[in-house]
């Protein structure tokens, strides 16, 4: 029988609790935004002057943590509640960002090792309670949401926690860049990530839950541990998500130093303002736009296509960060005046198209823990899977510090490379050969979903996406996609 907090969900009652679900992620994405963008990036880097080494070794902290996802999967299995403990963990692990409010305001040296393990340290603790609380939310979720539209419904709500998060990175980037000397500013801005964090959580007080069945008895640790991977289509899905997100982990974090440190450390010397607003604002803009497009995509046509498409383009666009340097340019002469095309200005347009396209892989590793691990036991299938990505991410991050430390005393003595190319770019050029290497040996052997092919997602998404445009073109200018 469903717990008093927990009715038999009616159609007015699912939509309500969605909707609640969908406004949380509003706060929820404030939250995410300031945490893991340019304040906490400018923080480490410019407030306290942490090495890449070390710099890695923090953004490793968090995703590190994802082991306890187990300990909490094995909680949801046991009693077939999610809400209890992501009430409780989650509520902690956004208040516990006060402490990193607090180390700005510490009279500490620059580079001090201690204060980058203090933020290091806090950021593991609060990822621990983060993996522990939010082990069942996508159990939780997938029977709150109907399978037909779950994509277009978390297409929805992406849209709106993009939208918010581009409010907020927008913001506190202008307020750091003009401000970013004074203590009492990323105290408040950390602050303000704990209180708008644990709004988030609180909001899910009144979001129904119907206790799952726990079959005739409960599992042990052991089985949460071990019944995913007894499964080889989740192991040939895991071995592809790994080697993935070793490579995507280890490039975002490093694109940001590479944009805002000055040239004479081999960076392209932009202010944190505008850095935010090519690698963050923009392509956020845009996965606001295309998020329902993939999300109606995924419920057309399976995650395998929509997902082969993002793998595609996540391997192509990123070159252009390779060379992608001040160093040189192009001289062209349009309607009679010279103009020099140096490769920095086509950033705008390399970020759009990311951002157009990332969605595809975001929601379709969403969608795949929601509807394409099998119910029973599903809450574990998610937990290793959480584990699997989380781990890569950490390995991705160190791996990326690691390697940007060693390769920058020989940046410009190596005879075979460019003078101009950066540390930054040789860790570039290994996660997008690490992308190359687990799309051509690992995605066909995924056993997902597929109603048409890679292109066939692209396109359709493209085509429903820029109809407006079309429209508005001459009709010899466009075509018609099928």
């Amino acid at each position: 029988m469903a717990e008093p907090d927990s009715p038999q969900l009616t159609l007015e009652l699912r939509e309500r609790a969605m909707r609640r679900v969908v406004w949380a992620w509003a706060f929820g994405s404030l939250f995410f935004s300031i945490t893991t963008g340019a304040a906490f990036t400018s923080l480490l880097k410019k407030f306290l002057q942490v090495s890449d080494f070390h710099y890695g070794l923090v953004m490793a902290a968090g995703p590190a943590a994802v082991l306890f996802t187990l300990l909490g999967s094995y909680w949801v299995e046991r009693t077939g509640r999610s809400k209890p403990i992501f009430l409780r963990y989650l509520l902690a692990a956004r208040i516990s960002w006060l402490a990193i409010a607090a180390v700005p305001l510490l009279r500490a040296e620059p580079g001090a090792l201690w204060v980058a393990g203090t933020v290091g340290l806090v950021a593991f603790l609060s990822a621990i309670c983060a993996n522990v609380g939010g082990a069942g939310f996508t159990v939780w979720m997938s029977d709150l949401v109907p399978r037909h539209e779950a994509g277009a419904f978390f297409g929805q709500r992406a849209r709106v926690g993009l939208a918010m998060m581009v409010v907020a990175s927008s913001s506190v980037s202008f307020l750091l860049d003009r401000f970013g000397q004074l203590p009492a500013v990323y105290a408040g801005v950390f602050g303000f990530a704990a209180v708008v964090g644990a709004i988030d959580i609180l909001l899910f007080l009144r979001v129904p839950e119907q206790p799952r069945s726990t079959g005739p008895q409960p599992p042990s640790l052991w089985e949460v541990v071990s019944i995913p991977w007894r499964n080889a289509d989740f192991r040939a899905y895991s071995a592809y998500t790994a080697l993935a997100f070793v490579a995507y982990s280890m490039f975002w974090p490093f694109l940001w130093p590479f944009c805002f440190e000055p040239s004479e450390r081999h960076g392209l010397g932009f202010s944190l303002p505008l850095t935010n607003a090519l690698i963050v604002v923009l392509p956020q803009l845009a996965n606001a736009f295309t998020s329902p497009f993939w999300g109606r995509a995924l419920d057309r046509f399976g995650p395998k296509p929509v997902l082969g498409f993002g793998s595609l383009t996540a391997i192509v666009l990123p070159v252009f960060w390779v060379f992608c340097t001040r160093a040189y340019g192009v001289d062209l002469r349009p309607f009679g005046h010279a103009v020099r095309l140096d490769p920095p200005m086509l950033i705008p347009l390399i970020s759009l198209l990311g951002g157009l396209s990332w969605p595809s892989i975001d929601q379709g590793l969403v969608y795949v823990q929601l509807h394409g691990f099998p119910e029973e036991r599903r809450s574990a299938y998610v937990a290793a899977n959480n584990v699997v990505i989380g781990l890569a991410a950490t390995v991705g991050s160190a791996l990326g510090g690691a390697l940007a430390a060693a390769f920058e005393p020989l940046v410009g003595k190596v005879a075979w490379l460019p003078a101009w190319f950066s540390h930054y770019q040789a860790v570039f050029a290994v996660s997008i050969l690490l992308r190359l290497a687990a799309f051509a040996l690992l995605f066909h052997r995924l056993n997902l979903e597929s109603r048409g092919s890679n292109l066939e997602a692209g396109r359709a998404v493209f085509g429903e996406a820029l109809l407006p445009l079309r429209r508005l073109l001459p009709r010899s200018w466009t075509y018609r996609l099928r």
